[in-house]
């Protein structure tokens, strides 16, 4: 039997330095599981690795070429004979980075990965670690928040940003999202408030909006940097908190943020990056996978939905797929570019 795995040449453009190749399955030791993967999404922490910029490295290469792929979601059709704790037919995602899951088939130590609902759509597995976890310590983490709290952020149309508000709402926090100008802004604004956001704003219309005078903006979420977190900064509430957990506006582009004398001393408002890897640090395994528990039993009841997000199907014509999706996941300047998934056929 032979996998098709994507693998990659370090790249400032990755989509240029993939290829997909067949290579023989890997042999299973007695510690090991061998996955079925069902589906995989395209992070920005990927494009990250792929450029070489991300301090994990791949786990497995073809030759000097990494896999690349570091959460996903995939069925176990064999087992080691020293393997207790999984079963073949039991689904499972990654406990760490590297281990390379853009591939069909692919050989992991067991004590790698974590046992999800066969009853969870395999995207929402997917996006369980990069999607569901930070969204969640995003608001329970990095400041104590109060109903009738609001907070603010930027590229509301994100994964993480759709989960924000899904999580703000029993927290009874409202939420302000705010997106890039363009031209079916109307029909943006009307799906993410159904999705539960109060206030949707262009950043074009956040310049000039007096909707939100008078609101206590306690946190800002900024994900894209530059001029787009100046503007949401701007909208704090004194003893307000900023954070920083991205740089979708382009990490390579140099984009400057300008501290202000109102906000650092006047309105002194607290300045804070989210490292996920942090967050989870401060927790057990227990507690880790608990909440893992809790997040797709939110789903099963409805409590989390599914975000906006696009397939990529992998099949015959995966190699140019994947360069296409990968194209577009680096192009900061495209609008309307959703979370992509991998969903293997």
């Amino acid at each position: 039997m032979t996998t098709q795995a994507l693998s990659f040449r370090t790249s400032a453009e990755p989509a240029l330095s993939v290829r997909v190749t067949a290579v023989p399955t890997e042999g299973l030791k007695e510690n090991e599981v061998r996955l079925r993967m069902l589906a995989a999404p395209i992070n920005p922490l990927d494009l990250l690795v792929m450029k070489g910029i991300y301090p994990v490295k791949p786990d497995n290469y073809i030759g000097d070429e990494g896999i690349p792929g570091y959460d996903g979601v995939g069925e176990i059709t064999e087992r080691g004979t020293a393997v207790e704790s999984l079963q073949v037919g039991d689904r499972v995602i990654p406990k760490r980075h590297g281990l390379g899951t853009w591939r069909t088939y692919a050989t992991f130590k067991a004590n790698d990965l974590l046992k999800v609902d066969k009853q969870l759509d395999p995207r929402a597995a997917a996006i369980l670690k990069t999607g569901a976890m930070p969204a969640y310590l995003l608001l329970e983490d990095m400041r104590s928040l109060k109903p009738g709290d609001w907070i603010i952020q930027n590229g509301a149309t994100s994964v993480i940003a759709q989960m924000v508000t899904m999580f703000a709402k029993p927290k009874g926090v409202k939420v302000i999202s705010v997106v890039r100008d363009r031209t079916n802004l109307e029909e943006v604004r009307t799906r993410l408030a159904s999705a539960g956001a109060d206030i949707v704003l262009s950043e074009g219309e956040l310049k000039e909006t007096q909707l939100l005078d008078n609101k206590r903006i306690v946190l800002a979420l900024d994900c894209v940097w530059g001029a787009s977190a100046e503007a949401i900064a701007a909208h704090l509430s004194p003893g307000a908190t900023f954070i920083n957990f991205g740089s979708l506006g382009g990490a390579e582009n140099g984009l400057a943020f300008g501290l202000t004398q109102q906000l650092l001393f006047w309105k002194q408002i607290q300045f804070r990056n989210f490292r996920l890897s942090q967050c989870l640090g401060t927790r057990t395994d227990d507690e880790k996978n608990d909440l893992l528990t809790w997040f797709q039993g939110l789903f099963g009841h409805g409590q989390l939905r599914l975000p906006d997000l696009d397939v990529v199907a992998w099949d015959e014509s995966a190699e140019d797929k994947l360069k296409a999706a990968l194209a577009r996941a680096d192009n900061s300047k495209e609008l309307g570019v959703r979370k992509q998934v991998i969903v293997f056929n």
